[in-house]
């Protein structure tokens, strides 16, 4: 499962942290000077020539570790978690952040969301609610790719879409739709940051328009690439003018991909930060493009030898962009590394096709 693969190493280097502090260890001693793989447990209790070896079981170490710096802050934001409050996490069942409710006192919006961070509307749909601070309860619905859906949740959702969210008994289904709402029902006067362009903001409503038609045909040639065999590569003196790179030659597929990516990232160089509407924060159509691009990234690389972060392909906005959000907490928290994002494709989208750059490509993976 696609668990969040950069906050999960994350955990484990902090876990193995903790462990050395509660038994001792120093950062220079290696595994074999610590004694790790070496436990023997005597084969008869205090027989003849034989030494027992003293092995600390789970909940003596768990105890331990929750004595240390590091443990007691791990517990302490795990309480706060189950409260609604606490660290964006893509195991959390509720976000109440500042907001007026409580464990008593529970958000009328319940989303329902994949269990294991895999589906990347529901990643857009939790992007924009961290960021937004919107207080809601959460519902885990595994995706039919790994688990069946509970009855209890096909009741209210026939259909098993995800993500959704129940507001007084109503269902309602569809990312975009989810996210506008969630937009409106907070507003500004409240309080909340706008995540849309107001609606008498003809021009943003445009560029709005705009640029989720992109999004879309991205996408499409995204697929295209990835799920369709390439055909044979066309000559590399158009790659080279457009990118400024080796002049390589690519499939058609590869060009129309990286001729969309390019326009992707001349609307993100039309503003001074690194957002699409230039504001101090991302708003609805950063997550929108985000939790799909993440995913090109992996597979791009893997499955073509494609590094979308080379600076010879000359997409600096775009580079400006993906490391705004690499400084969000919320959103590493929803982020896959490559080689998960890689694995929970296929499950999701069907085989994708080798190809791209075979040097590349075989380095990568």
């Amino acid at each position: 499962q696609r668990t969040t693969g950069c906050a999960m190493r994350l955990s484990i280097l902090v876990l193995l942290s903790a462990v050395d502090e509660t038994l001792g260890f120093t950062s220079s001693q290696s595994w074999n000077d610590r004694g790790i793989g070496k436990l023997q447990m005597s084969s008869s209790a205090g027989g003849a020539g034989g030494s027992a070896t003293s092995v600390v079981s789970w909940e003596d170490l768990t105890q331990q570790i929750g004595q240390t710096a590091v443990g007691k802050a791990l517990n302490e934001d795990a309480e706060q978690r189950l409260k609604g409050r606490g660290s964006p996490n893509v195991h959390n069942k509720m976000r109440l952040f500042d907001s007026k409710f409580s464990e008593s006192k529970k958000p009328a919006i319940t989303l329902f969301r994949d269990h294991a961070g895999w589906c990347p509307y529901c990643e857009k749909t939790m992007l924009l609610v961290e960021e937004k601070q919107v207080p809601l309860q959460i519902d885990l619905v595994p995706m039919r790719s790994y688990g069946d859906k509970p009855r209890e949740f096909l009741r209210k959702v026939p259909n098993g879409l995800l993500p959704a969210i129940e507001v007084q008994g109503q269902v309602i289904t569809e990312s975009s739709v989810i996210m506008e709402l969630l937009d409106r029902w907070h507003p500004t006067e409240d309080g909340y940051r706008p995540m849309m362009p107001d609606e008498n903001d003809v021009s943003g409503q445009k560029k709005y328009t705009e640029l989720a038609r992109l999004e879309r045909e991205l996408f499409s040639w995204w697929c295209t690439l990835m799920f369709r065999p390439e055909l044979p590569a066309v000559g590399g003196n158009m790659i080279k003018n457009l990118f400024g790179g080796g002049g390589e030659a690519m499939s058609g597929s590869m060009q129309g991909f990286m001729d969309c990516m390019k326009k992707v990232d001349s609307a993100l160089a039309d503003t001074e930060g690194p957002w699409f509407f230039g504001k101090e924060y991302p708003t609805m159509i950063d997550f929108v493009f985000a939790s799909h691009i993440e995913r090109m990234l992996a597979s791009c690389a893997f499955w073509k030898g494609l590094d979308l972060r080379d600076s010879k392909w000359g997409m600096d906005s775009l580079i400006r962009w993906l490391d705004a959000f690499d400084r969000k907490p919320y959103f590493l928290a929803f982020k896959g590394d490559y080689y998960s994002t890689v694995l929970n494709i296929e499950p999701q989208y069907g085989p994708a096709y080798d190809g791209g750059f075979d040097k590349d490509r075989i380095q990568f993976s």
